[in-house]
């Protein structure tokens, strides 16, 4: 495939929509002729992957640095100029910041199975005329990192200086560096494991359950209320124990929030997210996506532990947060320490913060300290 001068510029501008959310992203088609195998044994042909760039390529490639999204996040993970609208991760992409488009060539993409312009359950299945819905296949966090790799090649990277994520964005690198290990120059996974835990599965265990509820009811608005409750369980476990007793205690509810049955404040706080999600999210994607962070152990995968880590040939800096209980810091120290006693390189960076799991999306002075130091002793 030929390369434009500028990667991705012959991939055509589209609005995405769903409910509230509204975007425009770059649209991808890869896997035109030859089918894309996942790993369910089903072939996708063709894929379609929505992302989003900053800054440009330089010539010899070296400056290309990828932003892998969380669970419902998205292709727009900063704003492209000042009349735009704020990105997820505004606070370490943009000029005079970490990544920087006069330095770097950025790239953020929307997962494979993600609802915000990829080929997922809300996509058109060819075959009916109608949304995949159910019927989409299953997809694996290794199939999404598949097609991140061929999005690599699309856009004539051959190797990232850098990749960063938290959570299941997390996860994503992780299974990136050990399986392309010489695709990548270094790696920043942030509260993330090399397994998703018992603790993990159990609240997407939790929400799927909810979600199955709404759907079986064969109620499309009460699927939707499904994911409002399920959002609401996942909050709790993004989040601190600490943050809910500091500042929200045992206030009461606002009286608008006490007309919707709610008693205080953490309730209406809860719920408020669950509704913010509805207007925006499928809940059958989440449902996938949340199967395919399950389904993620790298031992399985490359058949011990020490196998996979030996695999790891980039620089690993593994973040974590001192108060995530999803995916404590524990985790991320196990990560550093197999990847060192495979012979890698591999150091650990901690987030001091009260916001829990979701502090990746606020401590923005402090990931920028860590960012910005480990990738200064990269040169």
């Amino acid at each position: 495939m030929a390369v434009p001068s500028t990667p991705g510029e012959n991939d055509p501008l589209v609005e995405i929509t769903l409910g509230s959310y509204k975007n425009t992203a770059r649209l991808a088609t890869l896997f035109n002729g030859e089918p894309f195998d996942l790993e369910s044994g089903e072939k996708m042909c063709p894929l379609q992957i929505a992302y989003e760039t900053w800054g440009r390529l330089n010539e010899d490639g070296s400056n290309a640095v990828l932003i892998v999204h969380a669970l419902t996040g998205d292709s727009h993970a900063a704003s492209h100029n000042k009349d735009d609208r704020e990105g997820w991760f505004e606070g370490v992409v943009g000029p005079g910041k970490v990544f920087d488009p006069e330095h770097h060539y950025i790239v953020c993409s929307n997962w494979l199975g993600s609802n915000y312009g990829s080929s997922g359950p809300t996509s058109i299945n060819h075959s009916t005329g109608q949304p995949y819905r159910s019927n989409f296949p299953v997809i694996t966090i290794s199939d999404i990192t598949r097609t991140i790799k061929a999005l690599a090649e699309h856009l004539g990277i051959r190797k990232w200086l850098t990749m960063t994520g938290a959570s299941i964005g997390g996860l994503i690198i992780l299974d990136y560096a050990a399986r392309f290990p010489y695709g990548l120059v270094s790696a920043i996974p942030i509260a993330c494991a090399f397994r998703s835990g018992p603790w993990v599965i159990a609240f997407h265990s939790i929400m799927r359950r909810i979600l199955s509820l709404g759907r079986d009811s064969g109620n499309d608005e009460l699927y939707r209320r499904a994911l409002e409750t399920a959002r609401m369980v996942g909050m709790v476990s993004y989040r601190s124990r600490g943050e809910f007793t500091k500042k929200l205690q045992r206030l009461r509810a606002e009286l608008q929030w006490q007309e919707k049955g709610c008693s205080y404040a953490v309730e209406s706080y809860l719920l408020h997210q669950g509704s913010k999600l509805d207007r925006r999210f499928d809940p059958t994607t989440y449902e996938y996506l949340t199967r395919a962070a399950d389904s993620f152990d790298l031992a399985e995968t490359h058949g011990s532990l020490q196998l996979a880590a030996s695999r790891i040939r980039c620089k690993i800096l593994a973040i974590g947060i001192d108060t995530d209980y999803l995916y404590p810091l524990e985790e991320q120290k196990e990560i550093v320490s197999e990847v060192l006693k495979a012979g890698g390189s591999a150091e650990l960076g901690v987030i001091s913060s009260e916001n829990g799991h979701d502090g990746f999306l606020i401590e923005f002075d402090q990931l920028s300290l860590l960012i910005s130091g480990f990738l200064g002793r990269l040169k």
